[in-house]
């Protein structure tokens, strides 16, 4: 049964609609029994919250204060039903980084899961790479959908996703690191780009909206060619693809994003660079102690439909 919030929200109407009769009609209840449930409101209250004239209905001095309270009560009130209906239901939690939704693969990995499996609900929240691991951790979410490179046996000064006990990791796909070039730039004639033409060139970089793990592989991987790491104002992926077609320079390349289609056509092309071999994997991670159904299914799916291209 919903949690109550029908006093709040009578109050709230009268004090919108400006009459009793208005709000009635409004809400589809009959007059006395709103009147019966606004008399019982002031008495919980202590205070009444309507002046009553003949004519008109206005809000006292305390009802005025009191109804930005109301109004909290209310939408508050919406949120803990809707998380006990999320409790009801059991919906699969899918965590997701903000930026793969510039990603088909990842769309398509879960609009395929829907296809499959339209009964199933679903609850697909948004957040930063580090919020996701987190989430997986504390049970907030059942399985997580980010970037990450492959680990290359260097390890890390920081990790902002780490090891984490009875977690499975899959890719869904993988690219290799590169460039995006400027169509006009001399490098856009080369492929690949031999790594020491970069010394001493401003390259475009991720921010940690990526987290930290994969910003800091391209920190090193720039810094290893000599080339000149150049933050911008807007630091993920498509951001970056952005600045690098305004600013005509190159950008670092995770590979898995397209170039926006609003920008003229080869206006940045996609070139490797010789020796550059760190795989950004499409990552699907999930927890295995959580004994979850609907997160078999959808873990078989992901396997069923990923379809990983050669990193070349």
């Amino acid at each position: 049964m919903d949690l109550e919030a029908r006093p709040y929200r009578y109050f709230v109407a009268i004090a919108e609609k400006g009459s009793f009769r208005a709000a009635a009609a409004a809400l589809n209840v009959s007059q006395p029994a709103l009147s019966a449930q606004i008399r019982e409101l002031e008495r919980r209250l202590g205070f009444a919250l309507f002046a009553r004239t003949s004519r008109r209905v206005t809000l006292t001095a305390q009802g005025a204060l009191f109804l930005g309270n109301a109004r909290r009560i209310i939408l508050e009130t919406e949120f803990l039903n809707r998380a006990a209906r999320d409790i009801r239901t059991n919906p699969l939690r899918i965590g997701v980084a903000h930026f793969t939704a510039q990603i088909p693969e990842r769309l398509h990995l879960i609009e395929n899961f829907i296809r499959q499996y339209p009964e199933i609900p679903l609850n697909v929240v948004g957040g930063q790479h580090a919020q996701l691991f987190q989430g997986l951790r504390e049970h907030a979410i059942d399985v997580a959908v980010t970037l990450a490179a492959r680990p290359d046996g260097e390890a890390s000064a920081v990790e902002d996703d780490g090891p984490m006990e009875g977690a499975e990791r899959l890719a869904y796909g993988d690219r290799i690191v590169g460039l995006l070039v400027p169509a006009e730039h001399p490098w856009a004639g080369l492929d690949p780009i031999p790594r020491e033409l970069l010394a001493g060139h401003q390259i475009g970089t991720i921010s940690r909206a990526h987290g930290i793990g994969l910003t800091e592989r391209m920190a090193r991987l720039l810094h290893t060619a000599g080339a000149v790491p150049l933050r911008v104002p807007e630091g993920d992926a498509v951001g970056l693809i952005r600045y690098g077609a305004v600013r005509r320079l190159p950008v670092i390349d995770l590979g898995w994003f397209p170039v926006p289609a609003d920008l003229p056509a080869d206006d940045m092309v996609k070139r490797r660079v010789a020796g550059w071999e760190i795989i950004v994997d499409l990552l699907v991670v999930r927890r295995r102690d959580g004994g979850q159904a609907t997160l078999d299914r959808f873990w078989r799916s992901v396997l069923a439909t990923r379809t990983p291209e050669p990193a070349t």
